[in-house]
């Protein structure tokens, strides 16, 4: 299976502090990777480093087969135009329409007209879930769930070839995180791109998850499926039952 994303002997730091510690793993074609760990442990220093937020100390990331540190920034942004984003909150324009929030993508980096413009935003708002009353809301007017479904919908109108999201699920309802899952993998299945994706939530784990990480220490603990962590987890004495068999809300993560 061909490798989407190769990142080798990884080094980031804030100054003094190494955040990550020689850490190296990949995201393949089609499927959906996880990046798990305690509060502190560099899940989003890595998600930026992945989106090229962010450069790190030491190491490689390779995209696409391209490995982006080497790349000039008129590279780089043709590689970020073939992922899409979605931020934990959303990241909205506050003084732009649910409209024109999502089709901000398509205007600046598309030479598509107006009326294309807008026919696209219309259907992927479609099928996100929101419906034509959302249109001209904008973001302040938008419950939480809402606005995960625009940015959602925002990341995917350049068809992207991987999509990264960031907590998906954080602060949303057992209900409504279960239906934010099944979304994300009806659209992933619809259109044959790969998933990258922080979480803190163990049923997004369960549901949809391919392979994950797990962060811990500067270093990656495990990286491989669900399978094969419960042998891991017997190996090493760790409580698989209280991470992975309670019902969603009622779940917690413990730091290590």
């Amino acid at each position: 299976m061909r490798n989407l994303i190769e990142v080798r002997h990884l080094v980031t730091a804030y100054g003094a502090n190494i955040i990550h510690n020689d850490i190296s793993f990949d995201v393949r074609k089609n499927e959906v990777f996880g990046i798990l760990g305690g509060s502190g442990s560099g899940k989003s220093t890595l998600l930026n480093n992945l989106i090229m937020l962010q450069t790190p100390k030491s190491g490689s990331i390779k995209i696409f087969g391209s490995d982006v540190g080497r790349l000039s920034l008129l590279e780089r942004n043709a590689i970020a135009k073939r992922c899409g984003v979605l931020f934990q909150f959303g990241a909205l324009f506050s003084n732009l329409t649910v409209l024109e929030n999502v089709g901000l993508m398509l205007e600046e980096y598309s030479c598509y007209p107006k009326s294309v413009i807008t026919e696209i935003s219309k259907m992927w708002l479609e099928r996100v879930g929101l419906s034509k009353k959302a249109y001209n809301l904008h973001p302040y007017e938008l419950s939480g769930g809402m606005k995960k479904r625009v940015g959602l919908a925002r990341a995917m109108v350049l068809d992207p070839e991987i999509l990264f999201l960031d907590e998906p699920t954080s602060g949303l309802d057992p209900l409504s995180a279960g239906k934010f899952d099944d979304l994300i993998l009806e659209i992933k299945e619809s259109n044959g791109f790969s998933v990258v994706l922080i979480t803190h939530d163990l049923d997004t784990i369960h549901d949809i998850v391919d392979r994950f990480i797990l962060l811990k220490g500067a270093k990656i603990e495990f990286q491989g499926s669900l399978k094969e962590f419960s042998a891991h987890s017997n190996k090493k004495g760790i409580d698989r039952d209280n991470l992975f068999n309670c019902t969603r809300g009622e779940r917690f993560w413990k730091d290590a």
